[in-house]
């Protein structure tokens, strides 16, 4: 499954590490409806633009992967742009993009990160730039971020923030034995990283499976991280944890999940959390042979959370 998220100001509930009640019905909000999509939609990433508006950005497509949009005045129903997918699929001349995330200024000025492959061979890490929160794009904006090096072979999503003059990525890498990990980049601009770390494997949940799709906060000196993760051996299925850190290096993980999945529409993933404006957005996915399709949800977060 494909997972990613991102943005710097995203919790306005402050970080919270009870696992998630539900307060409003475990339904999509959003579903794959247009062709280009092929029965899929994931990896949200929400955010307000300058009119106030929701914006959600997600990706569909399968190994046809690529990038839509939609709007919504309230963040349960959304408009599908028109024009999607915005990158992939032939636009900004790339055939695949997946495995993204998103950094945005104040000014509307959006930053996409994303591979440029699902995960069949050596696939790089690249940024687009929009100066108008995703209506538009250009050819010119279009940068290769970071190539794989051992130990990945494979380069998939991210997490972007800013910490004064330093980015900081947080991305997930296909290892030599093809298990998708955690590692941490740095960078002193918005598109150029160096890996800086072994696999995070702290966070690991069951020893030699996979974890990934990291969104990161920072409240006070502690990091929190929310995160997808194998929660038996076997790869799926896939439920989310949140753990934290002082260093970025060393991560203490929660001992019960923060959201599992609950079958139907979530059958074997809950995956790609990206908490704002008090909610959690999230993918449920169904990978079951001749019965893939994955879906967008939403659920309520309990406002005293993390005070």
């Amino acid at each position: 499954m494909w997972l990613a998220i991102i943005l710097l100001s995203l919790y306005s509930t402050g970080c919270s590490s009870q696992p998630i009640q539900q307060t409003q019905g475990r339904r999509p909000i959003l579903t794959a409806t247009d062709e280009w999509e092929r029965n899929s939609v994931q990896e949200p990433v929400v955010w307000k633009d300058r009119a106030g508006l929701y914006r959600l950005m997600y990706s569909g497509g399968w190994n046809e992967c690529a990038l839509g949009i939609a709007m919504s005045p309230d963040g349960v129903t959304w408009t599908k742009k028109a024009n999607n997918p915005v990158i992939g699929q032939g636009r900004l001349g790339f055939s695949v993009a997946c495995h993204f995330s998103t950094f945005r200024q104040d000014n509307g000025v959006l930053y996409v990160y994303f591979s440029n492959g699902v995960g069949a061979k050596r696939d790089s890490l690249w940024v687009a730039v929009s100066n108008d929160d995703g209506e538009t794009f250009s050819m010119s904006s279009v940068t290769k971020v970071m190539e794989p090096e051992a130990p990945w072979i494979n380069l998939a999503n991210t997490h972007v923030m800013r910490e004064g003059d330093d980015w900081l990525m947080f991305f997930e890498g296909m290892n030599s034995n093809h298990i998708w990990e955690l590692g941490l980049a740095r960078g002193t601009s918005p598109d150029k990283f160096r890996i800086e770390t072994e696999p995070l494997r702290s966070l690991q949940v069951i020893p030699g499976e996979m974890y990934g799709g990291a969104q990161v906060a920072k409240e006070g000196d502690t990091y929190h991280m929310y995160y997808h993760a194998s929660s038996v051996a076997g790869i799926l299925p896939t439920d989310l944890f949140h753990a934290t850190s002082k260093d970025l290096r060393n991560w203490t993980r929660d001992a019960e999940p923060l959201l599992v999945h609950q079958g139907g529409w979530e059958f074997d993933q809950v995956a790609d959390a990206f908490f704002f404006d008090g909610f959690v957005y999230y993918s449920g996915c169904d990978n079951r042979l001749g019965r893939e399709k994955t879906a967008i949800g939403r659920i309520s977060i309990d406002q005293h959370r993390g005070k």
